[in-house]
């Protein structure tokens, strides 16, 4: 193992060092690929000096290099255009979703207040530490388990005052009145919106870089939806002139035959 462990890192040095004449050091780090590269190389250089030299070898630092070797695997992801498309649609969307995780946090926060000043002044959720409206704290983690779905509709069925079995709700108090107005609300903006909006930025960057690596030829997803759709449209009409020709001509070999 310390073998090829050396073997595959002079290889990764060796490559560092050819692009580094070729290139240049301002082209070779403007790439994002080769940066990881040189950061593999940089902190496998430690564990191999610890291999030579055992003394370091005991230190606990090491360990941490060593599990950074696991970073190796990345550069099998350059060399693929599927694994290097997705990839990098991963890193591209960051941005964008930490964006609409802020905007999430901002909205459960603003739900989480409200649900305070609401529930929080009733016994509704009286006897339930983990899911009440008691404080921001609580708050947060019982919307963060709506915005989930996992086992939502029991905290609405508290909040509605519904039995044990759920079949009897008391609907007609101005607290279920208003939780029927919160909780779907709050479904509909987190479950149905934000969400989508994360598939919708990892779908556009997953075509960007589809673009970039040539594996999707249309200059947008709008131009080859239309494409599927005229191409569909065309097969329709081709059927249906194939038909009409094909009983024609049956109708003519009748007439022939009368």
């Amino acid at each position: 193992m310390k073998i090829l462990n050396f073997v595959f890192l002079s290889i990764f040095v060796v490559e560092m060092v050819i692009k580094l004449l070729a290139l240049g050091f301002a082209a070779y780090f403007r790439d994002h690929w080769n940066k990881l590269d040189f950061f593999i190389i940089v902190v496998s250089i430690p564990d191999l000096v610890g291999q030579v030299v055992p003394a370091l070898d005991n230190f606990g630092f090491m360990t941490v290099f060593r599990v950074f070797r696991v970073a190796r695997m990345f550069k099998l992801i350059n060399k693929a255009k599927g694994l290097r498309t997705l990839f990098n649609t991963l890193i591209s969307s960051v941005p964008a979703i930490f964006n609409v995780a802020s905007l999430l946090l901002l909205l459960m926060f603003v739900y989480a207040v409200l649900g305070m000043n609401v529930f929080g002044s009733t016994d509704r959720f009286d006897g339930q530490p983990h899911v009440n409206f008691n404080n921001i704290g609580t708050s947060m983690i019982t919307l963060f388990r709506v915005f989930t779905c996992d086992g939502w509709s029991s905290v609405v069925a508290i909040a509605f005052n519904c039995d044990d079995q759920g079949f009897q709700c008391n609907m007609t108090s101005a607290t279920s009145v208003v939780a029927g107005l919160y909780f779907p609300s709050f479904m509909l903006l987190t479950t149905f919106v934000m969400l989508n909006l994360v598939i919708a930025v990892i779908i556009d960057n997953f075509i960007e870089s589809a673009q970039s690596e040539g594996l999707l030829k249309t200059n947008n997803f709008v131009d080859l939806l239309k494409m599927v759709v005229t191409l569909k449209v065309f097969v329709r009409l081709l059927r249906l002139k194939l038909e009409s020709l094909k009983n024609r001509e049956a109708a003519r070999r009748r007439a022939r035959l009368v």
